[in-house]
């Protein structure tokens, strides 16, 4: 059989794909290369968040505005307006339905008079402009009826800025029937001065995972996870930001992964984050 070289320095008694497998620890994305792990599909997930300040405290990483994690929808109805009477393009709406699977629709705009998305949903996860950038800001909550959702009490899912054709939730959350891994995780920021950013995680209800780091250079800061971040079925993980003194920042962040389809029938013990 062909010999498999290691990636990483090392002394084994057999280069057979079994000795070298129990020896070495590749990283992940390398195991979906090479065919180990069959069916996986890389995902992106990222935000730029613009103009936060010291005094905004700890805040989501929703695209563009600085206002809190939105409230869990159950088998909700969500509505999308736009501040401008101008936009009546299509968007593309997607997420989480009632059920905890992954979901998508496609609704056209009538300006400042909110028009609902077709089905019920658990979370919305994007909303993508697929025809001209948006003229207002564009939301989509649960507010029904004309005007703008409120920052409180309307549970807005995704806010699009004027002039984007991008918006996203803040939280990630895995649908049914599939596992997300995060590999690594980048972030930068327009000064040069301290700020603090947290990725955290839900399992059945209980936060478990807290990353903190501080980050001081205005430069790209990457972290990858030699062993990766595993997301179950209704798991979540959001990501926020805390800046620090000094001018306002434009900072942004990335993560990247795989997304594994599987059978509840195989699916792997829920043991902890990080994989076993």
């Amino acid at each position: 059989m062909a010999h498999i070289t290691p990636v990483t320095g090392g002394e084994v008694l057999s280069l057979e794909r079994s000795h070298w497998h129990r020896v070495f620890n590749p990283h992940f994305d390398t195991m979906v290369s090479w065919g180990y792990i069959p069916g996986a599909n890389p995902v992106s997930y990222g935000s730029t968040l613009q103009s936060a300040v010291s005094g905004d405290g700890e805040i989501a990483f929703r695209e563009g505005a600085r206002i809190g994690y939105p409230t869990d929808l159950s088998a909700s109805t969500v509505y999308l307006v736009s501040s401008s009477a101008s936009d009546t393009g299509t968007y593309s709406i997607q997420g989480i339905d009632a059920n905890g699977d992954y979901a998508t629709a496609t609704v056209t705009a009538t300006g400042t008079t909110a028009v609902a998305v077709s089905g019920t949903w658990n979370h919305v996860q994007r909303c993508i402009s697929t025809s001209a950038n948006n003229v207002g800001t564009v939301y989509v909550s649960t507010k029904s009826g004309a005007g703008v959702p409120a920052l409180v009490g309307d549970q807005i899912q995704t806010v699009m800025n004027v002039g984007d054709n991008y918006a996203i939730n803040p939280m990630l959350v895995c649908p049914n029937n599939q596992i997300i891994t995060v590999n690594s995780f980048s972030f930068s920021q327009d000064v040069q001065q301290a700020a603090t950013i947290r990725i955290t995680a839900n399992r059945q209800g209980m936060w478990i995972l807290n990353f903190k780091f501080y980050v001081g250079l205005q430069d790209q800061f990457e972290q990858p996870f030699h062993t990766p971040v595993r997301l179950f079925e209704g798991d979540k993980l959001r990501v926020s930001f805390r800046a620090g003194g000094g001018a306002a920042a434009k900072a942004t962040f990335g993560m990247n992964g795989n997304v594994l389809e599987y059978s509840e029938s195989s699916r792997p013990g829920i043991g902890l984050i990080f994989g076993q």
